[in-house]
């Protein structure tokens, strides 16, 4: 009994070790075992539950637990994206060129504010570059209802985007050329929580390059939003109101 005890200790280890190493020697050009591919599938999934089981306890506890251990982040989210400037004195465009926070790593997670190309005027909302490990994109899809069950690819990306449907002097841009959305792209501003122009905002996530569908965190017949919005804008759920975000993470720090 003693000796299997002192084996477990020694030769155990988790999966997303094996994954890491697989995918370190895939991706520095060192030759891999044939048959190991085949199970690389297998193995993003299985590693992505092995990490949740460590961060999150039992699963039963997940969706309590992960707001726990994302609350931080959470919060930064939508610090960024509900405080941003207030219009200023002219800048040149190059002034609202991203801004890195930090060093970069393989997994970067980032979000930003689209503004409209030809407004020039103002000073925009600031790009947020933040790099961070793989587990942390993992954890974020979870905790925002998109996780699709399986660990995030080399070199992975979240882009959180901001629209208004608010009337702007610019030519309205929506995400979508085919849609007759009145959406556009968010202008400078400052926001509140309790502001009524929370109400004109919509967000996007974007998850390697791709819109996640935010059906889970919304539908349309959620009653506390009144929209104008044609239903094919909607169908998809790619677009979802912002306040419906802010609310939801709200709600989840009461755990």
């Amino acid at each position: 009994m003693d000796c299997v005890e002192q084996r477990s200790k020694d030769y155990d280890c988790p999966i997303y070790f094996v994954r890491d190493d697989y995918l370190a020697r895939k991706y520095a050009g060192f030759p891999i075992p044939a048959e190991l591919e085949k199970l690389l599938p297998e193995m993003h999934k299985l590693c992505s539950e092995e990490l949740l089981h460590e961060f999150l306890g039992k699963q039963k506890d997940w969706k309590k637990n992960v707001h726990i251990v994302l609350s931080d982040l959470f919060s930064l989210i939508l610090e960024n994206m509900i405080n941003y400037e207030n219009p200023c004195a002219p800048v040149a465009c190059d002034e609202s060129f991203p801004i890195p926070l930090g060093g970069f790593s393989p997994l970067i997670f980032f979000f930003f504010f689209l503004v409209p190309s030809n407004i020039t005027f103002y000073r925009v909302p600031q790009f947020h570059l933040y790099s961070c490990h793989d587990s942390s994109i993992m954890l974020l899809l979870f905790g925002l209802n998109v996780f699709d069950g399986c660990w995030p690819p080399f070199a992975a990306d979240i882009i959180f985007e901001l629209y208004t449907t608010a009337s702007t002097s610019s030519s309205p841009s929506s995400p979508s050329s085919s849609s007759s959305s009145k959406l556009s792209i968010v202008q400078s501003n400052t926001l509140h929580s309790d502001n009524d122009n929370l109400n004109d905002l919509w967000f996007r996530l974007i998850y390697l390059g791709k819109p996640l569908s935010l059906k889970t965190l919304w539908d349309l017949s959620y009653s506390n939003h009144n929209h104008d919005l044609d239903h094919h804008q909607l169908s998809d759920y790619t677009m979802i109101p912002f306040k419906v975000l802010y609310e939801y993470i709200n709600k989840a720090k009461q755990f």
